[in-house]
């Protein structure tokens, strides 16, 4: 469990879902766990995150989950925005590798 502050929201308890390593060796797309609402999106298209940042907020279930780079990365691509629905399964965010000469993250 992890804690993340939202905009405009207090710190708030989430499960942090983490895509096998093996499967974003070089560039993937990750994916939601669950259907829900996305609640919080914390990168943009082109930031570089390192491994464990959180991206993406899902709601449901009556909890959240915060979809994590499992490993370091620029962010190609976010498929959903705060208030969308998406299915279990949809491409939620797609993580390239990072360029070589990346120095930690922009968020």
């Amino acid at each position: 469990m992890s804690f993340v502050a939202r905009q405009g929201h207090e710190f708030g308890r989430i499960r942090r879902f983490f895509h096998r390593k093996r499967d974003v060796e070089h560039g993937s797309r990750l994916t939601a766990p669950m259907s829900g609402t996305i609640v919080a999106v914390m990168v943009q298209a082109g930031d570089v995150v390192d491994k464990g940042a959180p991206l993406v907020v899902l709601e449901a279930m009556k909890m959240e989950h915060a979809i994590v780079a499992p490993v370091a990365g620029r962010v190609g691509a976010v498929h959903f925005a705060v208030g969308d629905r998406v299915v279990e399964g949809a491409d939620v965010v797609d993580l390239d590798d990072a360029p070589a000469n990346s120095q930690g993250s922009t968020r």
